[in-house]
């Protein structure tokens, strides 16, 4: 059973990175290993601190997790143990059935936010963009704006004062389903504050829906 963290060009794959923790000089630290594919580890080797150099003992000779572990444990007095394999707790890491009773329920709680994110954008959205003959696009960044034809009659970002009351029930929406990300700072000095609302609900609300209500613009 592994999970690969990562793949870097012909790289070996790391498939599990351990986090130990051993008791040395008084006070908790802490090594991390990684395995590849094949079962052995590739950075044998760990830096305590408050030891002399010549008292740490070497790893070059462990290739598997449990020879580390078992050359730790001595060194602290057998105060060393596996707290985490690629950032789980041991006994959640090897527990397939609740991993996929956690993601089941998740799912569940998925589709629920995305429906009432979709409603939410149709019922109060969507009729503010109409009302002020705003358009949504996307920005030469990726990300979706809100837009409108100025006095020259070309396609212009909506400005964000204007936009702070959409950006702003976006923001309390997806931050009540304890989503949002970032933070919001209301006492600028010198700027209108910060708030990602409408760009983290959209991504809810399905392209073809998006089309449907003739508010998308591909502006070149």
């Amino acid at each position: 059973m592994t999970e690969k963290i990562r793949t870097t060009g012909n790289q070996i794959k790391i498939a599990k990175r351990y986090t130990i923790r051993y008791s040395k000089a008084g006070v908790s630290q802490y090594a991390d290993f990684n395995e590849d594919q094949y079962g052995k580890i590739n950075n044998n080797h760990f830096s305590p601190s408050w030891v002399k150099t010549s008292e740490i003992p070497s790893l070059k000779h462990a290739n598997t997790i449990h020879e580390i572990l078992e050359i730790i444990k001595a060194f602290s007095g057998g105060r060393a143990e596996i707290i985490l394999i690629n950032g789980q707790i041991p006994e959640y890491y090897y527990d397939d059935e609740i991993k996929k009773d956690i993601k089941k329920r998740s799912e569940i709680v998925e589709q629920v936010i995305a429906i009432e994110c979709l409603k939410f954008f149709l019922k109060n959205i969507v009729p503010i963009l109409i009302k002020n003959n705003w358009f949504i696009s996307t920005s030469w960044m990726n990300t979706p704006v809100i837009i409108h034809k100025n006095e020259d009659n070309e396609w212009d970002n909506v400005n964000s004062k204007e936009l702070q009351y959409i950006e702003y029930i976006c923001y309390k929406l997806i931050s009540a389903f304890g989503l949002y990300e970032g933070n919001v700072n209301f006492r600028q000095e010198h700027s209108e504050p910060s708030i990602d609302g409408f760009a983290q609900l959209i991504k809810y609300v399905p392209d073809d829906i998006l089309r449907g209500t003739k508010l998308l613009v591909e502006v070149e």
